[in-house]
């Protein structure tokens, strides 16, 4: 929980300040997340999504999604 917080206020905020992002937006590879969820993959050719960094940080951090890599959040 305390990601998606970090992560929200960096959206809402830190954007808009020019502030770095956090280490989690940092290490997000968009192509392996896709790979590893393709219904977020198909949500996103289908312009339901428009990234799958938005379905991370609005769904995929709640459940758990695999990022399709090493990294672990």
């Amino acid at each position: 929980m305390m990601i998606r917080l970090r992560i929200e206020h960096f959206v809402l905020f830190g954007l808009e300040e020019n502030r770095a992002s956090t280490q989690e937006l940092l290490e997000f590879d968009a192509e392996s997340y896709l790979g590893a969820n393709s219904d977020v993959e198909q949500a996103v050719q289908d312009d339901e999504m428009s990234s799958a960094l938005e379905h991370w940080i609005n769904f995929g951090i709640d459940e758990g999604r695999d990022w399709g890599t090493e990294t672990t959040i």
